[in-house]
């Protein structure tokens, strides 16, 4: 008997999970079906899922990837009202769980192990999100990480390789050999921990950013390095196989350079030797259980602030190239590095050395014109969103670039700047005050770096009619 009815639409996945086969089942509609009895197969013909065709419960096991389970709706009133549809979708959709299983006698039993919900999110993560190449990942961070694509594609082929080496069939001892840890010296606001994020996310690897100055040596007052390690497992969901092969970033690391003298010192070179076992690739005993490092890519970041004291410095006149701005930020050396204050031995273990380029007006320019995460294109979709009307010229990129370079915080400072320009409008604005707003740079008549649209917009009080 073929008949139109309503039901429940889930999505079919197999699941190996602690070496059993579990075939689970997500809700994804409620949907009118033309459905089949004598087949139990249905034919789904409304909503996103619509020419679909699903199994019925009894013959769940086949080899169909949609399931559907038949409801009995009843007339459904409201206030006299009928109810539409699409409310009775929202509220049948509200009393499922958000994955069942089907046992042996095809019913479905809701999953409540919050380990094995984990475990199926992660699984439905990675399917979802397409794994983009390498050159597509650099084009990528290149859309909001401006005048750094030399140091995009180190930092972006390292990490790529790295993942291609832990996650191969290689033995151990090769995989420690061609893993190799990154230290990235730059000032703020270069694009140092935005390059990993973007990384991270692309390419689906926990990470986490730890500073160095919270750091300590075992048995002493402060973080160590297991509870770091702790933090990553953390951020991997608890599955310590992933954690392995994530991401370690040590910020400020420049930071555990040695004093001159003193207890300082002391303690900072013990923290610098605590992190070798780390970087070298050793096994970690912890309450959650044994974390080998050696898969791990462990990145430091520091700005490495007056390294040109220990260094010759370049000239810069007639016969060069570089302005004396660029001069500020030379490439770094392992010998600078060691002089600066770190271990030789902890440098060492560092293979890969960049440096990111300093930013100067030119860089922010291009910086606030081209980034997706510019100021200026972040308001744009704020203010496309919510109707007002928004401008700026050539004049007033040029004076706000110059303005957030007196800040000396890199990228960071665009923001700053910004918000500040145009904090006094705002209140205006989402008070619907204005139908525009135009960025422009101030004059001794206009002391405000903007200018509001005169035409006010008219507002319409709302009847509320009481109800009787």
């Amino acid at each position: 008997m073929t008949k139109i009815t309503s039901g429940y639409l889930y999505k079919k996945d197999i699941i190996v999970y602690k070496g059993k086969k579990h075939a689970i089942l997500k809700p994804i509609d409620y949907a009118a079906a033309l459905y089949y009895d004598e087949i139990e197969l249905c034919e789904i013909i409304s909503g996103e899922y619509s020419q679909e065709l699903a199994a019925g419960l009894l013959i769940a096991d086949a080899d169909s990837e949609y399931i559907f389970e038949p409801d009995l709706l009843g007339r459904v009133e409201d206030f006299n009202d009928v109810v539409s549809f699409e409310n009775i979708v929202v509220d049948k959709m509200c009393e499922l769980e958000d994955y069942y299983e089907l046992d042996d006698s095809n019913e479905l039993i809701p999953i409540e192990d919050p380990k094995f919900i984990r475990y199926i999110r992660k699984g439905e993560q990675i399917e979802d999100e397409k794994q983009l190449d390498i050159t597509e990942m650099n084009d990528s961070i290149k859309k909001t990480i401006i005048a750094q694509d030399d140091q995009i594609v180190q930092i972006l082929s390292t990490i790529y390789k790295n993942q291609k080496v832990v996650n191969s069939t290689l033995d151990l001892d090769t995989i420690r050999e061609l893993k190799e840890n990154i230290l990235i010296c730059g000032s703020t606001g270069t694009g140092k921990t935005e390059i990993l994020k973007r990384i991270s996310r692309m390419y689906n690897i926990p990470m986490i950013i730890e500073d160095a100055t919270t750091l300590s040596e075992t048995g002493y007052v402060g973080k160590d390095v297991t509870e770091m390690i702790d933090d990553l497992i953390t951020a991997a969901d608890y599955d310590i196989e992933l954690a392995e092969k994530g991401i370690l970033v040590i910020d400020e690391i420049d930071k555990l350079a040695e004093a001159s003298s003193g207890e300082e010192q002391v303690s900072r070179s013990g923290v610098q030797r605590s992190l070798l076992k780390l970087l070298d690739g050793g096994t970690f005993y912890l309450d959650s259980g044994e974390f080998d490092s050696s898969k791990l890519t462990v990145v430091g970041l520091g700005a490495f602030a007056g390294v040109r004291e220990f260094r010759k410095p370049i000239t810069v006149g007639f016969n060069s190239d570089l302005t004396a701005e660029e001069e500020k930020y030379p490439k770094m050396s392992t010998q600078d590095l060691m002089q600066y204050g770190l271990m030789s031995e902890l440098v060492g273990r560092f293979s890969k050395i960049i440096t990111m380029n300093t930013l100067n007006k030119k860089d922010l320019i291009q910086i606030l014109i081209e980034s997706n995460a510019s100021p200026i294109n972040t308001y744009q979709k704020l203010f496309d969103d919510i109707k007002v009307e928004f401008s700026y010229d050539d004049e007033f990129i040029d004076w706000m670039a110059g303005e957030a370079q007196k800040l000396n915080t890199g990228a960071r400072s665009l923001k700053k700047t910004f918000d500040e320009l145009i904090g006094p409008a705002m209140y205006d604005i989402l008070a619907e005050k204005y139908t525009g707003i135009s960025m422009a740079k101030p004059t001794e008549d206009r002391k405000e770096p903007y200018i509001l649209s005169n035409t006010t917009k008219a507002k319409v009080k709302k009847q509320v009619r009481a109800r009787k």
